[in-house]
This record gives C-alpha cells, structure tokens and sequence, in this order.
C-alpha cells in the first residue's frame, strides 16, 4: 500500500495542475470579494463561493481515472500479483485524499494573505466536499472503464450538481437541503453527515466494483 500511496501522490503533486489550481482558487477567491455586492442574495462568498461552485468539479476532473487508468493501459495486472486489491485500493484513496487535502491547506493559505479575513470559510466544510467530491471520483472510475468516458462523465456531473444546489436555493425548494452542499448553506450537524454520509456510500460501492471488476 505505501509503494502504491507514495508513487500515485508523487505523480499528482508533480504536475502543472497543482499550480493552476492554486492560482484560479487565488483568483476566483479575489474576483468573487471584489464583486461580492453583485449577489448579495447567497449565504456565503470567497473561498467558501469558489469551492462550492468549482470545487467538486475540479476534484473530479483530476481524480476521474484514479482507478480505471492502469485498468484500461492493462498494467494492473502486473501489480496485483504481489498486491493485494484492497492495499491498491487503500494506496490510491491516501494519495488522493492528501494531494487533496495539500491543495485546499496551500489553497486556503494563499487566498488568505492576499483576501479579507474571514472569506476562507470553514475547512471543516471544505474537507465534508472534498471526501465527497473524491468518493464520486472513485466511484465513477470504477463503474466506467474508460478514462475519456469518465472524464466527460465527471465534467458533466461536476457542472450539474452544483449547478441543481444554486437552481434549488435560488428557487426555494428542498433539493439543496439534502444536498452535500448543505454544510454552506445551514449551520447544523447535518452539515457534516450529509456530505460524509453520501461520500461513505459512494466509496464502498466504488471499492465492491474494484474488487468484482477484470483487471
């Protein structure tokens, strides 16, 4: 599992996306204070507005092939002889879920020296999104065989979803109550077992389908 956990996180850190992620979360977080008067009308700006909206999005554009790549390039079959599926498994959700959690802790670093105070948000919110948004990454890497299918997939479902949360809020109905984005909107201990609850669910059926499926 470490030599799994080390090569994947390596291979995440070690790309330009980490430095454009930083960058657009530095921006957006800027743009959206500057022009916070705009909407008036949302429960929250900043970092928190930035995450909400794009965070899952970009969490599943890069994390949509954390299973199905080797998968489909057939070189899983070299590496399960010696490693167990579940130590595979277990390697690549460490490797996500702390290249994940460096980008928000670097994230909320930058935006914060360079925005108001206050505007980062709650990083108990922003880590509930992120093992939600890193679950359904699993999730659909797993069910789908085919990195180009999933990653028009995870686009899509990275515009819907919050896409739905806003309609939902905007329109005053129920479907952001029950939403993983609920932690942004009320303060309430379901603001934190929603998303886990949801990211639970997702991951065990995404570790079933790993362990059924041919590699």
């Amino acid at each position: 599992m470490i030599n799994v956990f080390l090569r994947e996180l390596n291979g995440l850190l070690w790309q330009f996306q980490s430095i454009l992620i930083i960058g657009l979360a530095a921006g957006l977080t800027y743009l959206s204070e500057t022009y916070s008067d705009l909407y008036p009308q949302l429960p929250f700006n900043g970092f928190a507005l930035i995450m909400s909206v794009f965070g899952f999005l970009v969490v599943l554009t890069v994390s949509h092939d954390a299973l199905n790549s080797e998968a489909a390039a057939r070189t899983f079959r070299l590496v399960v002889i010696r490693i167990p599926r579940a130590a595979i498994f277990g390697g690549k959700l460490l490797a996500h879920a702390g290249y994940w959690l460096i980008m928000l802790i670097v994230a909320v670093g930058v935006t914060g020296f360079f925005t108001a105070p206050g505007l980062t948000g709650s990083t108990t919110m922003h880590v509930s999104l992120l093992f939600f948004s890193i679950s359904t990454a699993f999730f659909l890497s797993a069910l789908i065989k085919r990195p180009l299918t999933s990653k028009r997939v995870s686009v899509l479902a990275g515009i819907l979803l919050p896409a739905a949360v806003i309609w939902s809020y905007a329109a005053d109905n129920w479907l952001h109550a029950v939403s993983p984005y609920h932690m942004y909107i009320y303060d309430s201990i379901l603001a934190v077992i929603i998303p886990l609850f949801y990211g639970a669910v997702l991951l065990s059926a995404a570790y079933v389908l790993f362990e059924r499926s041919d590699l």
